[in-house]
């Protein structure tokens, strides 16, 4: 099923169902219903619907967190990408450049906790004035043998 008003096409039904099962986490509903909507949206040749449906299909999948969800949420967000810039539709472009950007530091557990920590250190660096007189005169805080501040 088509939802059309006679003017315009909203692609296919079956991402809406998609969505809504997505909303109920419902995953295996959600799974079947994205995968029919892209079929359907890849036949009738609309690329605008079938690049929604990519982005929200992979964003249930991020979701859901089974095996093998974040390859395929992966693929499904570069071919989304690639007909948002094609098509120019920087409103989804957007959307799935964030939800691409919100995968990667999951895909580096380890780096992501170095960074957390490196993050860290420079926030209570700023908030220490201690820190901030010694990082200014030029020595590291870390290097000053007795603790700071505290």
């Amino acid at each position: 099923m088509v939802v059309s008003n006679g003017v315009a096409c909203y692609g296919a039904l079956s991402r809406y169902l998609g969505s809504l099962a997505t909303t109920l986490k419902r995953w295996d509903d959600a799974a079947r219903h994205f995968e029919d909507a892209l079929a359907m949206n890849a036949r009738m040749d609309a690329r605008p619907w079938l690049a929604h449906t990519q982005h929200q299909y992979a964003t249930m999948l991020l979701a859901r967190r089974q095996s093998g969800d974040r390859d395929k949420a992966a693929t499904l967000l570069d071919a989304a990408l690639a007909t948002a810039r094609e098509l120019e539709m920087r409103a989804l472009e957007e959307r799935v450049t964030d939800a691409t950007a919100r995968m990667k530091p999951d895909l580096h557990y380890c780096d992501r906790s170095v960074d957390a920590r490196r993050r860290h250190q420079i926030r209570s660096r700023r908030r220490n004035p201690l820190i901030t007189e010694l990082d200014n005169r030029g020595q590291r805080a870390d290097s000053v043998g007795a603790p700071l501040g505290g």
